[in-house]
C-alpha cells in the first residue's frame, strides 16, 4: 500500500545509482527491483506465498507481482469513458486484478465484465459459480479485450481456452437491444449457450456472416460460452437419457435449476439414466456435464 510514488531526485556523486545518471529519478525502476527482492524472500519461506499491492504500477513492476488492487468502478468512469474495460488485466493477466468499489450500482456488472475480482466482496452465487466452473479460462493467458459486436455501445470481453470459450457483453446504451449482438463461426460439433440466463442460442445470418444474439437491457450483461456438443439429453418412458460423447474419465452430470445451481449429481459412467433430484422447491431446468468441476457442456431440460 502507498508504493511505488515518486521520489526526489539525488544530486549526490558521492555515491553509486543502480538505475539512473545523476540527476534522474529511477524510482519506478527502484521500486521493481525491491519487490522482486521481496519475492525471492517470501519464495524461500513459502512459495505459496503470494505478493500484491495498490495498483499494479507498470509492466516492469507487475512481472513481480501475483495480484493487485484497482478503483476501476469507483472513479474516472463517466464522461471520460462509457464503460470500466481494465487493459492492464488483459495485456498483463499473471498479475491478477481485484476491484475495490463502493457498491455502485453497475460494479458488479463491469468486474464480470472483465473477468477479474471483486476485492471485499463477492458475486452472486450464480456469477460466482460460473467463474469458479471456468477458472482455466478466466486464469488463462489468452484473453482479448473489446471484441466487435454488431451493436454500438454493446462492448465485449473474450476469454479463450483449448475447448471452450466465454464472451462477456455488457449494454451500455440507454435502450433495450434485441437481436443478433456477437458474431460467430459456425463450425459442426460446437454451440453457444448463455450461461446467466441458461438459454441456447442459435447462429443466425446477419451482416455476411454468422451471429448469436439475445435481448440485453440498459446496464445488463450477458455471458455467452462456446462449447463442445459432448452432452446430449432425450427424454424416455422412464424419465430422461444423456449421452456424452469422448473420454469420461472424470466426468460428472449434474442437474441444475434455472441459476446452475447443482440438484443433485452422478457419475458419467455409471449410468446413461439420469437421476433427477427429489421434489422441492427448485425446479431443474439445466443438465451440466463437468471434469473435476470444471465446466465441459451444458444442455437445457426439454
Amino acid at each position: 500500500d502507498e508504493y511505488g510514488h515518486r521520489g526526489y531526485v539525488c544530486t549526490s556523486d558521492k555515491h553509486e545509482h543502480l538505475f539512473a545518471e545523476p540527476g534522474h529519478s529511477a524510482w519506478l525502476q527502484a521500486v521493481s527491483r525491491a519487490c522482486r527482492l521481496v519475492h525471492e524472500a517470501m519464495d524461500e519461506v513459502d512459495p505459496r506465498l503470494v505478493l500484491t499491492t495498490e495498483f499494479p504500477g507498470y509492466d516492469h513492476l507487475a512481472r513481480f507481482l501475483d495480484g493487485c488492487i484497482v478503483y476501476e468502478s469507483m472513479s474516472h468512469v463517466r464522461p471520460i469513458r462509457p464503460v470500466p474495460v481494465n487493459l492492464f488485466r488483459f495485456y498483463f493477466p499473471r498479475c491478477k486484478v481485484y476491484d475495490l468499489d463502493r457498491d455502485t450500482g453497475d460494479a458488479l456488472d463491469w468486474q464480470l465484465l472483465n473477468g477479474m475480482g471483486r476485492f471485499g466482496g463477492v458475486q452472486s452465487p450464480a456469477r460466482h459459480r460460473i467463474l469458479r466452473e471456468s477458472t482455466e479460462l478466466f486464469d488463462g493467458r489468452e484473453v482479448e479485450a473489446l471484441v466487435p459486436t454488431l451493436r454500438e455501445r454493446v462492448y465485449a470481453n473474450r476469454f479463450n481456452g483449448r475447448d471452450k470459450q466465454i464472451t462477456m457483453l455488457y449494454n451500455d446504451g440507454a435502450f433495450t437491444v434485441d437481436g443478433m449482438l456477437l458474431p460467430v463461426e459456425r463450425e459442426p460439433g460446437w454451440h453457444w449457450f448463455e450461461l446467466l440466463r441458461g438459454e441456447e442460442l442459435s447462429p443466425h445470418r446477419a451482416r455476411g456472416g454468422w451471429a448469436v444474439g439475445l435481448r440485453l437491457g440498459p446496464g445488463e450483461v450477458a455471458c455467452i460460452a462456446r462449447l463442445p456438443e459432448r452432452l446430449r439429453l432425450e427424454r424416455v418412458p422412464t424419465g430422461y437419457r444423456f449421452a456424452v460423447e469422448g473420454d469420461l474419465g472424470g466426468m460428472k452430470v449434474q442437474v441444475c435449476d434455472a441459476d446452475g445451481a447443482m440438484l443433485s449429481e452422478q457419475d458419467a459412467a455409471r449410468s446413461d439414466d439420469l437421476v433427477m433430484p427429489g421434489s422441492g422447491d427448485a425446479k431443474p431446468a439445466l443438465v451440466k456435464l463437468l471434469r473435476y468441476g470444471r465446466l465441459v457442456d451444458i444442455v437445457e431440460i426439454p
